[in-house]
């Protein structure tokens, strides 16, 4: 085998890996991505149950009765 037919190879082996990786890669990116936006609707959902909690914290406070009931701008 010649210097030029081990060179030949070496290269094919880089470039076999270096399309691995990229294929990896953007594998990896369309996670991270998705994970994201998963994040942000958790985000968004936890926002909500923590009003309600203060909600319901703040009727149970005050005895619960529907004229107590906290002002939409408190």
């Amino acid at each position: 085998m010649s210097q030029d037919d081990v060179l030949q190879e070496a290269l094919i082996e880089l470039q076999s890996r270096l399309s691995f990786q990229e294929d990896t890669i953007n594998e990896l990116n369309l996670i991270v991505a998705r994970q994201d936006r998963q994040l942000q609707a958790l985000a968004k959902q936890l926002g909500g149950l923590a009003s309600k909690f203060d909600d319901a914290m703040f009727d149970r406070e005050q005895g619960g009765s529907a004229a107590d009931e906290r002002p939409p701008h408190y």
